[in-house]
């Protein structure tokens, strides 16, 4: 239908709808009077009602509020039961450590007794496996954590959890204060890293060596325990007329209950419906009545519901209204005996209402078609603004892709400049085309989902590694889909990477199952993967990688679609795109790029990153200073590796204070390279007397890099020193 005719049809409503509705009322009007004795009796029967629901109804809500005082006592108690066994739980680990102090403080240094206390502790266990005892320093270095490894020896101060507290600092902070006390925060379980869940913990502070020991359980956990004990109490509870007590959970599982129903699902819709109602409400407790099936009789019951278990539960209980009818039955023959209708009086009554309604109804229809073109104009204004909101959107969505992965910063952009220009030479619709332009710009939403450690990663991927970043298209279509205004991209960013021969993923789709719009973006993307600059290989021109497209023709992409592809790319100016360089430069990609290019010990970077500086410009810099370290073998087998790497970090601190370079690298274990743009002239002797004591000694090579053709040289000419 037209736009034009469905606003006829709108205005053909508003005009005569109210005279429509004026006559349909009159009608019932009249068949309302007409049944007035029928009004007497409800009016007999609810009298009847109320007495009777008001005494049930407020014997069965003083049960349930027993009931849930009871509940929330027993929540209320375990709670105590809780803090009380961890406070005992954590003073005997705290004596544990303090007995291995006392003996060993004497013949032990801190470093051997802390050792032998973290042996002594690390694998008790207990509450099912789920407690176990973790020490922190009280700068927030982990020094334990027997379920997380790669915790240990790393700070975690600044660590924030999924509600935005600092676990770590409050330990330490309760510890200064108070040397116990308990506190919570939220946490991954080991079975389920879905999300995190609340822990309640204590934390007690070991004065000798100023440390904090914790420990916690999963609130969930214990919380179970004590519903179980709960509901295994309120299962003996019986009332008058068989009445009982049942539980069910906020999704409609029954937790208890002495009749067949599981779920409430399982009953009358009409239940059902109620039971959701009150569920999603602010209610606390509520009254419903609904009708139940015992074999082929029909009865109707009406209980009472209310929340408990911090809205967790509903608990409830009810009565049947059997009794209630026969009273209502009995009452309603007396009733029929002495009613009798004054059909005249109806007749004259309702003939003159439904004349005054009439003039009133067309007035009401002049003002709504008034109305009506004013709601007209401010709707046409919101989908203005709509759109404007639609187009924002998207680009917010698009600069946070480019965020997260700066190794192809511009490339949803010219993946949908390049679909749009295709897409135009095979002559798509306008609606397809534009949508196509914007699926072009979310294509790779997906990634928002793949971690740095792979998204980042510059070098080639392994097979786990790339399986996961295939992940990104169902990702993507997750993402998309459930967003109103993205829901038709979803399936073309889901296909986006299947290939005409069916090698493509996720669903392995191939020929004519592929949408053409995702073909088509599936070609684009390809030919800005291969002329666009990647830290991990060179960029091929426009004919080059036209070319490799063109071998692909039936195998990977839909050769009639490919064939209009070719001629439409022959004209795109790739080097107006193309980005100076894939190295970090804000402050966040330099610190997300460190998990990569950072040396763990020293803090600088590593050799790793001095690769890839140099591949990518080797004569960005001028000037390369050498410093290699003698003896340092020596000096770690006489004290040890705790010390040697102390030693290291000594000298990598003195060459960053008394040095200065624009990098410095940590080369080929104990080595170092200070890169400069301009000649520097390094006193080595400085170095020199600074380790003499260590009994190791250094020596300098100077390098001009505008000396070496290309990386490779000077790579071979340094590994050979």
């Amino acid at each position: 239908m037209k736009s034009k005719d469905k606003e006829r049809l709108i205005l053909g409503i508003i005009k005569y709808a109210p005279s429509s509705i004026v006559i349909i009322l009159a009608f019932f009007v009249t068949l309302y009077i007409s049944l007035e004795h029928t009004t007497k009796l409800q009016q007999e029967k609810n009298s009847i009602k109320e007495e009777y629901l008001f005494l049930n109804k407020d014997k069965i809500k003083i049960d349930i509020k027993t009931v849930n005082n009871y509940v929330r006592k027993s929540f209320k108690e375990s709670r105590q039961q809780l803090h009380k066994e961890l406070h005992n739980k954590i003073n005997v680990i705290h004596d544990i450590a303090m007995n291995i102090y006392e003996r060993n403080k004497e013949i032990l240094s801190s470093e051997q007794i802390i050792t032998q206390i973290k042996i002594a502790i690390e694998n008790i266990r207990y509450h099912n496996g789920n407690g176990y005892f973790s020490i922190h320093t009280m700068s927030g270095m982990n020094i334990l954590h027997p379920i997380n490894r790669d915790f240990e020896n790393t700070l975690v101060l600044d660590r924030k959890d999924s509600s935005g507290k600092h676990p770590v600092k409050e330990a330490i902070y309760i510890a200064n204060t108070k040397g116990e006390g308990v506190f919570s925060w939220h946490y991954f379980k080991p079975n389920d890293a879905s999300r995190e869940f609340k822990k309640i913990g204590i934390v007690k502070k070991f004065e000798p060596y100023n440390l904090i020991i914790t420990t916690a359980l999963f609130e969930e956990d214990f919380n179970s325990i004590v519903e179980n004990r709960i509901l295994e109490h309120l299962s003996q509870i019986e009332y008058q007329d068989k009445g009982y007590i049942f539980v069910v959970n906020k999704e409609g599982s029954m937790l208890l209950t002495k009749s067949n129903l599981k779920h409430v699902k399982d009953e009358s819709h009409h239940y059902a419906q109620d039971f959701k109602s009150f569920v999603d409400s602010k209610q606390s407790r509520t009254y419903i009545q609904y009708s139940l099936m015992k074999g082929d009789k029909e009865f109707s019951k009406i209980s009472y519901l209310q929340k408990a278990n911090n809205g967790e539960w509903i608990i409830g209980t009810g009565f049947n209204l059997d009794k209630l009818n026969l009273m209502i039955s009995k009452k309603q023959k007396e009733l029929n005996i002495e009613y009798k209708q004054h059909l005249n009086f109806v007749l004259i009554s309702v003939l003159i209402i439904t004349s005054i309604l009439l003039i009133l109804s067309w007035l009401l229809s002049q003002y709504l078609e008034r109305l009506f073109f004013s709601f007209k104009k401010q709707l046409f204004e919101k989908e203005l603004e709509k759109l404007d909101n639609y187009q924002q959107t998207i680009t917010s969505l698009v600069n946070l892709i480019e965020q997260r992965d700066f190794y192809t910063a511009g490339h949803s952009y010219r993946v949908s400049h390049y679909s749009t220009v295709i897409a135009e030479a095979m002559d798509f619709k306008s609606e397809d085309i534009n949508m196509l332009q914007q699926i072009g710009l979310l294509h790779d939403i997906g990634k928002i989902s793949i971690p740095d450690s792979i998204l980042l990663k510059p070098g080639k991927l392994t097979k786990q590694e790339f399986d996961i970043i295939k992940c990104h298209t169902t990702l993507g279509y997750d993402v998309v889909s459930k967003i109103p205004m993205f829901k038709d991209f979803a399936n073309i960013i889901l296909s986006h990477h299947e290939r005409y021969d069916g090698t493509g993923y996720p669903n392995g789709l191939k020929g004519d199952e592929i949408p053409p719009l995702a073909s088509v973006l599936s070609i684009a993307d390809s030919f800005d993967a291969m002329t666009s600059r990647r830290i991990y290989n060179q960029r091929k021109t426009a004919q080059e990688a036209l070319l490799e497209l063109e071998k692909e023709s039936g195998i990977l992409f839909d050769p009639k679609i490919l064939r209009v592809a070719l001629q439409a790319l022959q004209k795109i100016d790739i080097n107006h795109h193309l980005q100076e360089s894939q190295l970090p430069k804000t402050a966040i990609e330099k610190e997300r790029f460190a998990y990569f290019f950072k040396d763990g010990l020293t803090n600088i970077s590593n050799e790793n990153y001095f690769d890839l500086l140099l591949k990518q410009d080797l004569h960005q810099y001028r000037c390369l200073n050498l410093i290699l370290i003698h003896n340092f073998s020596l000096y770690n087998d006489k004290y040890g590796w705790t010390r040697g790497d102390e030693l290291l970090i000594k000298i990598t601190k003195f060459i960053q204070k008394k040095y200065k370079t624009k990098e410095l690298f940590r080369f080929q274990g104990v080595n170092f390279i200070l890169l400069n743009d301009t000649h520097i002239d390094i006193d080595i002797t400085l170095l020199e007397k600074e380790i003499k004591p260590f009994s190791i000694s250094c020596e300098l090579i100077h390098s001009n890099l505008n000396t070496f053709e290309k990386f490779d040289i000077l790579k071979e000419y340094l590994n050979k020193i």
